[in-house]
């Protein structure tokens, strides 16, 4: 298996993201998202998680994933609580529910359009907040993806046209970039489950980046600029 990105993301307030890196090649457990168990009472502080000031949530998620990792697949679906095939906005609809018996154990959702009403899969924000904190109350893995457009050309993700050197510190794009990573905030800002506790995510911007169909991609820029534009705080 490939190296995969994860980026446990720390909301320092709504306008600032800090972004940690823990690269790693993982094999999950295959398991149903009801098996986290919500007893906190046996959770020893993780140190190998690279940001400290972590909080209990993600401290959790981290150590649950990498305690599993060596026990199989976690199953997920991206969109699985929005529409299936046949039916869209049905409560409590999931395709791999219907087929399996279960819920899958990660639910993936994508903020691409993130200044719009919808993102780029035509869903609305508000019902991604929804979404997320339900799948999270079942005991879900949260994913977030963010295929935004080309801030240098406007055009969709999938334009590959070169623009990551754009975004970094002090060029021609950083200020617009600022602004849509604002609003990305905000939105995760939102995520909260019923006791005002965030909600952990895995974050995933610039993911596949070893392909070459984004403006991210390998045929776009170096893997150092990309990394750059990344472990900057933002």
């Amino acid at each position: 298996m490939s190296d995969t990105i994860f980026i446990f993301v720390t909301l320092k307030n709504s306008l600032k993201i800090t972004l940690h890196f823990a690269i790693s090649i993982l094999s999950l457990f295959a398991i149903s998202c009801n098996s986290m168990s919500n007893d906190h009472s046996q959770l020893q502080t993780n140190e190998t998680l690279v940001d400290k000031c972590a909080n209990f949530q993600t401290v959790r998620l981290f150590e649950f994933l990498r305690d599993s990792s060596n026990k199989g697949i976690l199953f997920g679906h991206q969109d699985d609580l929005a529409y299936g095939v046949n039916w869209q906005f049905e409560s409590g609809r999931s395709d791999i529910k219907e087929v399996c018996g279960q819920y899958p154990a990660v639910f993936g959702w994508d903020i691409g359009g993130i200044d719009q009403d919808q993102n780029l899969d035509g869903l609305n924000f508000d019902d991604i907040i929804a979404w997320i904190q339900k799948a999270h109350s079942m005991g879900g893995i949260i994913t977030i993806s963010m295929h935004l457009d080309n801030p240098l050309t406007g055009n969709d993700a999938w334009d590959n046209t070169p623009a990551v050197d754009k975004i970094l510190p002090g060029k021609s794009h950083h200020k617009e970039y600022l602004s849509t990573l604002r609003l990305a905030a905000d939105f995760l800002g939102k995520l909260k489950d019923k006791q005002d506790q965030y909600i952990p995510v895995i974050f995933r911007p610039y993911h596949e980046h070893n392909h070459t169909w984004s403006w991210w991609g390998r045929s776009s820029c170096s893997k150092d600029t990309l990394y750059c534009a990344l472990e900057n705080d933002h």
